[in-house]
């Protein structure tokens, strides 16, 4: 499980900058950086912060697939899901 990873991409999906998501969340953008690098494990917090600016569950932030490809599809499809739903 490579939860830094899940972020990066479903951040980068979105097209939001690390500075842009730090800023909608309210945390310092090293420390979000420092997250996606790997080096710092997010708070629950955090993450729901993250899932909840992204449209993305925090579980598809979480989950890894055997394949980068099926990863990006399952956080989209999840996220598609979420949106489709009112984001509840």
């Amino acid at each position: 499980m490579n939860i830094a990873k899940g972020i990066r991409i479903a951040r980068q999906y979105r097209g939001v900058s690390q500075r842009s998501l730090s800023r909608a969340i309210d945390c310092d953008g090293s420390y979000l950086c420092s997250i996606e690098a790997g080096r710092s494990e997010p708070s629950l917090a955090v993450l729901r912060a993250i899932g909840k600016e992204l449209s993305v569950p925090v579980a598809a932030l979480v989950t890894w697939s055997s394949t980068e490809r099926e990863r990006i599809d399952a956080a989209l499809e999840v996220g598609r899901e979420h949106e489709h739903r009112g984001g509840k």
